[in-house]
């Protein structure tokens, strides 16, 4: 009956653990998408959850720790959904099409989860890295097919992941005309040697149903 009833208390307490991590992780999100381009400290998001400074560090033993908790609980996931919705996906320019609508898209929609993104890619840019490397991949395979045309991919994989972050800053921080994803997803297909023409013919097709169905869920 003892043991019982330790392993019923333990059980309990790590419940409670459980609710306040994601508390904190849930509070992360929100400052981080109230307050855009300024950096948010500890202190912002423990006031935000409502904890004290010494609850947040059972939990998370730095501030990159719960960055890290964040990207995976929150950031991450819509990429995922992108990659299956390419999956079946031959063309490279097409594939780069649809991350590149993908995250403007989302952005629009959800501007805690754009905010998110900026923060990642400017202070945490490892954490970026497997998202990297699939666009890196894209990108050499289509060098390789002749589909584009550029000296160096690790460049044009820089130069098109500073522009996407330009382009999801902007739709952040202003309020860009109607066909701006259209026409920021034509420029980064030009950084890849598309003529202007193609990158505007590929820029207006159609997202995958995938994509676009997991949009209109935030």
């Amino acid at each position: 009956m003892v043991e019982h009833s330790r392993a019923r208390r333990a059980e309990i307490g790590a419940a409670r653990s459980q609710r306040t991590r994601l508390r904190l992780i849930e509070a992360a999100a929100r400052v981080i998408g109230l307050q855009g381009e300024h950096m948010p400290a500890i202190e912002d998001f423990i006031r935000e959850a409502g904890v004290s400074r010494g609850t947040f560090y059972k939990h998370f033993a730095t501030r990159h720790d719960l960055m890290v908790a964040l990207w995976e609980k929150v950031g991450r996931d819509p990429y995922r959904q992108t990659w299956i919705a390419y999956a079946g996906v031959p063309d490279r320019a097409e594939r780069v099409m649809i991350g590149v609508k993908h995250q403007l898209l989302r952005a629009t929609r959800n501007p805690a989860w754009g905010w998110l993104v900026l923060r990642i890619w400017l202070e945490e840019g490892e954490m970026y890295e497997d998202i990297l490397r699939l666009a890196r991949a894209d990108i050499d395979a289509g060098k390789k097919e002749g589909r584009f045309t550029f000296l160096d991919s690790g460049y044009a994989a820089n130069l098109v992941f500073g522009a996407l972050m330009g382009a999801t800053k902007t739709i952040l921080t202003s309020n860009p005309e109607e066909d701006f994803i259209v026409e920021a997803t034509t420029m980064i297909l030009r950084l890849l040697g598309l003529t202007i023409e193609e990158s505007r013919r590929v820029a207006l097709l159609p997202l995958p149903e995938l994509v676009a169905g997991s949009l209109s869920n935030g």
